[in-house]
């Protein structure tokens, strides 16, 4: 995280350098030779427009696909053509977390879904969460993120320009510890998420009437968000609950 910093502080005046050097010349002295002009390359415009009800090739600037792997992204994308906003292969780091997720399975779990449980003294106030985090969902291009895989030569990341969140209510039995069956949800074991479905958030509620606690548990993918960017989240979260949303930046 420090180099990629370094990196766009260094690009911030002009110039740029390889992750690589700065590893292999640890010093100024050893590293200023190997600066160059920073490349004014700008990634095109996105020319899937809203109302497209047809993807070619043409529209679609970030990757080479063909028209009939498109048509296979347009057939799996709920809502179809009109519902995509973008569409784009992974990230180096995407594609090895990924690669993990195929290795995992429902049974034992997948070791890059991470958990939070919230705990709320009403239904009302949990139900304004909910809310509330569908609002940010519709902020952020990565929380309409699903990935394809089948059929394509390789995983793609498709934008939805909708996408909503399934709420799932927890199954407990009337003798059962209500929090015990919480966090026994949320064990490292019982923790998978679908990327092939936007939002890679699960969002799974329970009653404790007994003691007035109203659990959510929010699990995410790290396909699709950090701890930064779970604090991001809450963040928007707080400010739209605040009743202040109109101070929300742009989303990137």
């Amino acid at each position: 995280l420090l180099v990629v910093r370094l990196i766009a502080r260094i690009q911030d005046i002009g110039y740029t350098v390889n992750v690589r050097d700065i590893f292999s010349y640890p010093s100024i002295t050893q590293l200023s030779p190997r600066l160059a002009l920073k490349d004014d390359y700008q990634a095109p415009a996105n020319a899937i427009l809203p109302g497209s009800e047809y993807i070619t090739p043409e529209m679609v600037n970030l990757v080479e696909l063909s028209q009939e792997e498109l048509e296979k992204i347009m057939d799996n994308t709920p809502g179809g053509a009109v519902n995509i906003q973008d569409i784009y292969p992974l990230s180096s780091l995407q594609k090895g977390i990924y690669f993990h997720h195929l290795m995992s399975d429902r049974s034992s779990g997948d070791p890059y879904v991470i958990s939070t449980t919230l705990s709320f003294s009403t239904k009302d106030q949990r139900s304004e969460f909910v809310k509330a985090l569908n609002f940010i969902v519709s902020r952020h291009d990565i929380l309409r993120t699903f990935i394809q895989n089948e059929g394509l030569p390789e995983a793609m990341q498709v934008v939805m320009r909708d996408a909503e969140l399934a709420i799932e209510a927890l199954s407990i039995d009337d003798d059962q510890d209500v929090l015990s069956r919480v966090q026994k949800e949320t064990e490292a074991g019982n923790l998978w998420i679908n990327p092939s479905v936007a939002p890679m958030l699960q969002v799974k509620v329970a009653d404790d009437l007994v003691n007035g606690k109203y659990y959510l548990i929010l699990n995410h993918h790290h396909l699709i968000m950090d701890h930064i960017g779970l604090e991001k989240v809450k963040q928007e979260i707080m400010l739209y609950l605040s009743g202040k949303a109109e101070l929300l930046p742009t989303p990137a």
